[in-house]
């Protein structure tokens, strides 16, 4: 579709099959974590998946202990 005779809209079907590619190339938010994503390995900001796990392995453990003990917290983490 067109105004003015540029392209405004494009209709691209989408099916069960390229879902996963469709949101890749349209989703602007999915598109900046991969690129913040991208800036970090460039910049060498990496870490082990042992690492990762057992940061969010305790991050975890904080969260059901408060959840247990009535603590109410407003961060998402």
């Amino acid at each position: 579709m067109t105004t003015r005779g540029r392209l405004t809209t494009m209709l691209d079907p989408v099916t069960k099959d390229n879902i996963e590619d469709a949101l890749l190339a349209y989703s602007p938010t999915l598109r900046k974590k991969i690129e913040a994503g991208l800036k970090g390995i460039r910049e060498n900001r990496t870490m082990l998946l042992a690492d990762y796990k057992a940061t969010r392995a305790k991050k975890k453990m904080v969260r059901v202990s408060k959840k247990r003990s009535g603590v109410v917290s407003n961060s998402s983490a």
